[in-house]
């Protein structure tokens, strides 16, 4: 019942246009469950351009709705657990780009997360301590060890302070990095 308005909306416009259309919906089956199902609908034509019927296909798509809603909670349990860490805290993407912070990483440098990504290239670093800590971030980003070390961090008032930063990877079953935490 939540996609039927917007299916027949899909539907009408399909026939009164006659261009193809794409949706998704969830469809009950013989069971009384409902599944998600991406739907489209294409015309076939003759060579002269004239409607001769619609094709439509409806593809089981309920797994993949699963996981995407698996992974937004992930994210969203992720975010608070993060938030609720007395630190600065960072997530990186497998090759060290910054993905995500915590709400006091964001307050300490009164950055937003786009400027954050360009650390290594603006004044969040010391820049007695910036050519150091590229060294050791690209090493360990390569090799995929967990490494720490210590360093100065502009905060939003322009004062820099210490901070030892610790960076763990995250590997998913096969032993790849999925992710790296900086706390």
């Amino acid at each position: 019942p939540d996609e039927r308005e917007e299916s027949r909306k899909a539907w009408l416009a399909c026939l009164s246009t006659g261009e193809a259309a794409e949706f998704s919906q969830r469809v009950r089956n013989a069971q009384g469950r409902y599944r998600w199902f991406l739907s489209r609908a294409e015309p076939l034509r003759a060579s002269d351009g004239t409607l001769l019927q619609w094709v439509g296909v409806n593809l089981d798509i309920e797994e993949l709705m699963r996981a995407q809603e698996a992974l937004r909670e992930s994210e969203r349990s992720s975010r608070s657990a993060i938030d609720g860490i007395a630190g600065l805290v960072g997530v990186l993407a497998p090759n060290g780009e910054l993905e995500a912070a915590n709400r006091q990483l964001f307050e300490y440098f009164g950055r937003s997360l786009e400027e954050l990504k360009n650390w290594g290239t603006n004044d969040a670093v010391h820049p007695e301590d910036l050519p150091r800590v590229l060294e050791l971030f690209k090493r360990a980003i390569a090799s995929g060890i967990p490494f720490n070390y210590e360093l100065r961090l502009r905060r939003f008032d322009g004062e820099y302070r210490w901070f030892d930063t610790r960076h763990v990877p995250i590997r998913d079953d096969s032993g790849r990095i999925a992710r790296w935490y900086v706390l």
